[in-house]
């Protein structure tokens, strides 16, 4: 196993524990790191634990293109929250129940929102309601790229 390896591991460690990061191995690679962490998705909660460490400057490259995308996370975040709120308030107008599943449920039972990244919102809605939250999410703004392809329909704003 890697230096690389090895650290990354004590760094998901330590975000998953809450405690302080260990300190930087003297010839960790941190491009090597970067490329590890973004291979296994694992870039956020690496780079909220680096942070905090001296070593970790924005002058970094590396370091500053990490802090970016954990800042692009950190906001894609925050408005899957805002949309989801917003599909919750017009389903409930329209007498559409729901229910809401994989991260965006699960992600409030992690000790930092950084350890459960997300990439859409996922809801699970009866198939006798399908037409009228097609109705709805089309008035939100969003566009189904796929409907009854599959088990799942596909919108996208």
């Amino acid at each position: 196993m890697s230096i690389e390896q090895r650290y990354l591991l004590r760094l998901i460690k330590a975000a998953a524990t809450e405690e302080a990061p260990p300190a930087l191995p003297p010839k960790l690679n941190l491009q090597a790191l970067f490329t590890l962490a973004e291979k296994i998705r694992s870039t956020t909660y690496c780079t909220s634990r680096l942070s905090s460490l001296a070593y970790t400057t924005t002058q970094n490259p590396i370091m500053h293109t990490m802090k970016q995308r954990y800042g692009r996370a950190v906001q894609r975040d925050i408005m899957q929250d805002t949309e989801l709120a917003e599909i919750a308030e017009y389903f409930a107008s329209e007498q559409i129940p729901y229910i809401p599943m994989k991260g965006s449920t699960v992600k409030k039972y992690y000790p930092k929102h950084d350890l459960c990244r997300s990439g859409d919102i996922d809801i699970l809605i009866h198939q006798k309601d399908l037409d009228k939250s097609d109705k709805v999410l089309t008035e939100l703004g969003y566009i189904c790229d796929r409907r009854g392809c599959d088990v799942h329909d596909v919108y996208e704003r």
